[in-house]
């Protein structure tokens, strides 16, 4: 890795917020990124990612599925910075 990689290179922390049962449930986090060099904040957003409830639907389903989505969410904000 070059210095220029590591310059340039964030930390994503995510933290769990809400988990909302409802007929359409929602998963909510608290998504931050800081600069690897001197551990700045650069940007922290909200994402609440949706979820349909069934009764097939086991933890790993729902897990799976806003998991793609707040992956979405972070490869969006990550173009932003």
């Amino acid at each position: 890795m070059s210095e220029d990689d590591a310059a340039n290179s964030v930390v994503v922390k995510g933290t769990l917020v809400e988990f909302k049962k409802a007929m359409i449930g929602i998963v909510g986090s608290e998504i931050s990124f800081y600069r690897l060099s001197d551990h700045k904040l650069l940007t922290t957003f909200k994402a609440e990612v949706p979820f349909k409830r069934s009764p097939l639907n086991k933890d790993r389903n729902v897990g799976e599925n806003t998991g793609g989505w707040t992956a979405f969410e972070i490869q969006r904000a990550l173009k932003k910075l």
